[in-house]
């Protein structure tokens, strides 16, 4: 190889090993008002002795999920909110 040829490939090889750093994105973050008496009530009969379910709709149509049991309360939201 001669040595202009192999300074070239070293120097490209070089600034290939350089990170470049990706402009930054924005964070930002919207809130969904939680009203229960709003959300529907999608708990089985049975299982209402110890809690209840229930199902709300949140941002942009955005499936909110519920779950109320010995006074304690689970919130999940998406596409598999309903997934434990």
């Amino acid at each position: 190889m001669h040595r202009p040829l192999s300074l070239a490939l070293g120097v490209a090889v070089a600034a290939l090993a350089i990170p470049v750093s990706a402009p930054a994105q924005e964070l930002s973050s919207v809130y969904t008002p939680l009203d229960l008496k709003k959300c529907k009530d999608v708990a089985q009969t049975a299982a209402k002795e110890y809690g209840t379910i229930w199902r709300c709709e949140g941002y942009e149509g955005i499936s909110v999920h519920v779950a109320e049991d010995d006074f304690r309360i689970f919130v999940s939201f998406g596409p598999e909110a309903e997934q434990p």
